[in-house]
């Protein structure tokens, strides 16, 4: 999508620098005027690109808060499991890793 974007600007570009050389100006105010034209529609092509920019990094900053909270929660949610686990004495996973399977199938149901 970025790459297509990239591209289509170039074109763009490459058809304005090509209609720029054809012109020919019949006066010094023509000239000013059609290359004041151009430089609003290019202010507002910058303008454009900045509201995106802005747009995005908003939406990465909420996306990023959203990522935090749930880390969160799911930490908030493993220190609960894990004191429930140790206040039923069920064993910690080094004493998992040194038991049979059977074993742990017992304590577990």
């Amino acid at each position: 999508k970025r790459r297509e974007r990239e591209m289509q600007q170039q074109m763009e570009s490459r058809d304005e620098e090509t209609l720029e050389l054809k012109e020919t100006y019949s006066s010094l105010q023509q000239e000013v005027d059609i290359k004041t034209k151009k430089l609003k529609k290019l202010f507002a092509k910058l303008q454009a690109v900045k509201a995106e920019i802005h747009d995005i990094q908003e939406a990465h900053i909420n996306e990023r808060q959203e990522l935090e909270q749930t880390q969160n929660e799911l930490t908030r949610d493993l220190k609960l499991k894990y004191a429930v686990c140790i206040s039923l004495g069920l064993p910690s996973n080094k004493d998992v890793s040194r038991r049979p399977i059977k074993a742990i199938g017992r304590l577990i149901v």
